[in-house]
């Protein structure tokens, strides 16, 4: 689906126009549960903007400047940690502290990011939780 549809666009941005029943349904969705996915930062390969690693949400949908662009967290980081002024030069303070503050820096042996579901105790994804959280809606 990601090549037909997607094409060079991160899925949370990616329109698709002119695509299958499957893939609108898809769409209509993604706003409803894509914050329920949490990255867990490792070797850091997930999407700075796109991604929801700082467990606020996507970038792209909560910082004023996001920008349409595929980035990875690394390119945020330095062996000694976080690179704060490059932070500060794309986020806005109180997130750039968040992110010092609450997030491990990222370490490329601790493995590949890990996506966690944070829609059931388990973190587990199953149907059930997101039928559960379209039936809320």
């Amino acid at each position: 689906m990601w090549n037909n549809y997607c094409k060079k666009h991160h899925p949370i941005i990616a329109q698709g126009y002119g695509t299958s029943h499957v893939w609108r349904r898809m769409k209509s969705i993604r706003e409803e549960v894509e914050h329920e996915i949490w990255w867990q930062i490792k070797a850091d390969n997930s999407s700075f903007w796109f991604d929801n690693w700082t467990k606020q949400g996507a970038l792209y949908h909560i910082e004023e400047n996001a920008k349409e662009e595929e980035v990875e967290v690394k390119e945020f980081s330095t062996e000694e940690g976080w690179d704060r002024e490059k932070l500060l030069q794309n986020l806005s303070p109180e997130m750039t502290d968040h992110i010092m503050e609450n997030i491990s820096p990222p370490n490329t042996s601790f493995g590949n990011d890990v996506a966690w579901w944070m829609a059931n105790a388990q973190r587990r994804f199953t149907i059930k939780s997101t039928w559960q959280i379209m039936r809320n809606k």
